[in-house]
């Protein structure tokens, strides 16, 4: 049986990693009357897979031998045991999204991928057709699960996909497809950078005939894009957007339909990247829908929507502050790239930064150190770091730090005291970590509800040591 046969006649799924879009896979699978072998190494996720009728199968006990597809946690790599156990006897690995396109394949689905700004994009996505008067929800790697959303609406679906729902959804056809950029992540899953590129342009592939391909100028020119857009003989419509400008007044970005559009710096996707991001989302809009843009008065009607979208948590997050500082919280900011979008667009940065290193190249962040006043490091990353920048003239001072809360003290005091002597200027106190979390928080979200919950103690504090 090949992955393409999965479909409401399969009778027997084996499901593994017991997250949100697993469980809802179990939940589906039980209306639709479709036995389910579960497991979990979080052994505690056995009493609620069993509630649901799932029948709670350890990998030695049995849990492939009747299977007829594997529907892996995306957070679970090829590489795992259990995922080579399913390879060798020909079981198909597939995920939610899988049995979402077979089982609604007439939806209309607006796919996003990416290194970075794939989050923020999807929101922006579903909120400007939203405003436009269409019905659209996000889903997929955020959002609800795929297999939770109220089909009988008929919405328009926006996907965020990673690079790991990628290799299990071959079934998926997107009407519109984009990839916001590609820089090396998820090594330690995908073996190589090339294996990583491949997964996420996996996207451009699979989009369907009559379809379209917004390509982000950051990967216009890069030899593996080239490459899979010249492989489609289809009549996919190809589309590569301008990089935005920067003006006096913000960054300009081009508007379908001609006009050009000046993001203000109150805006709050401003910077480089954000406006990137708003001209991905104005694209897959009017390629849904173009008649909004077609308008006399689509300039302010637009920039009034976008300044109405609200930013997601850990993603540039202003932190509400009675001082005369911005408080960022860019805890998702996992990699150089997206901590250089973050640092090229404040100015007089106290930056936190460090966790598990992914030994990326830091080069990104390099022409950004100028915006910097103080460096506190923390994690086993900040030894690199420290060493990267002391290699850079007229470098921040650094302080190495034992925990985020005592770098969000420490830097806090120092921000608050830059205030205090340059009255006319504006201190940034920036969370944006360059790296994961995971040696000493659960995951981003976690590390960044520490911060936040740091700066309101001490902010409250009367005196900051």
């Amino acid at each position: 049986m090949t992955s393409s046969s999965i479909s409401l006649q399969t009778r027997d799924i084996a499901v593994v990693g017991l997250g949100i879009s697993g469980l809802s896979t179990l939940e589906w699978c039980a209306k639709q009357g479709i036995i389910t072998r579960a497991f979990d190494d979080d052994l505690s996720k056995q009493n609620e897979a069993e509630k649901i009728g799932a029948l709670w199968t350890p990998p030695h006990k049995g849990l492939l031998e009747n299977a007829e597809a594997l529907v892996l946690s995306p957070g679970i790599p090829l590489s795992h045991p259990i995922a080579q156990q399913a390879k060798k006897h020909n079981i198909p690995i597939i995920s939610d999204v899988e049995i979402f396109a077979q089982s609604y394949p007439s939806t209309t689905v607006i796919a996003v991928s990416g290194t970075n700004g794939k989050s923020t994009l999807v929101t922006l996505i579903s909120h400007l057709l939203n405003a436009f008067s269409h019905r659209a929800v996000a889903s997929g790697n955020i959002g609800l699960p795929v297999l939770d959303l109220h089909m009988e609406t008929r919405p328009i679906v926006v996907l965020e996909l990673s690079s790991f729902q990628l290799e299990r959804c071959p079934s998926l056809a997107p009407h519109i497809s984009v990839i916001t950029n590609i820089t090396p992540d998820h090594l330690e899953h995908h073996a190589s950078e090339k294996n990583y590129r491949h997964a996420k342009l996996q996207l451009f592939r699979q989009t369907r005939k009559s379809g379209v391909i917004l390509v982000d100028p950051s990967i216009a020119q890069d030899h593996d894009t080239i490459e899979v857009l010249d492989a489609k003989k289809d009549n996919t419509l190809q589309l590569s957007l301008n990089p935005p400008t920067p003006s006096a007044h913000g960054f300009q970005i081009l508007v379908p339909g001609g006009n050009t559009l000046t993001l203000p710096p109150q805006c709050p996707l401003n910077g480089r990247a954000g406006a990137a991001l708003v001209a991905l989302a104005l694209a897959a809009v009017a390629a849904y829908d173009p008649a909004p843009f077609l308008s006399q008065t689509q300039n302010s009607t637009i920039l009034n929507h976008i300044n109405s979208f609200t930013t997601l948590p850990h993603r540039q997050e202003f932190i509400p502050s009675d001082k005369k500082i911005f408080i960022i919280n860019d805890s998702k900011a996992t990699n150089p790239e997206a901590t250089a979008a973050a640092l090229e667009r404040f100015n007089h940065i106290f930056w936190i930064a460090g966790g598990q290193d992914k030994n990326t190249s830091l080069k990104p962040i390099a022409s950004h150190l100028h915006n910097i006043q103080s460096v506190y490091l923390i994690g086993n990353a900040a030894p690199r770091i420290e060493s990267f920048l002391k290699k850079h003239p007229n470098h921040p001072k650094i302080t190495h730090c034992q925990s985020l809360e005592n770098a969000t003290e420490i830097a806090l005091h120092h921000a608050e005291i830059f205030s205090q002597t340059h009255p006319s200027l504006h201190a940034t106190l920036l969370l944006s970590p360059l790296c994961s979390s995971f040696d000493q928080f659960k995951n981003f979200q976690h590390r960044g509800n520490v911060f936040k919950q740091s700066i309101l103690k001490y902010s409250s504090s009367s005196h900051v040591k």
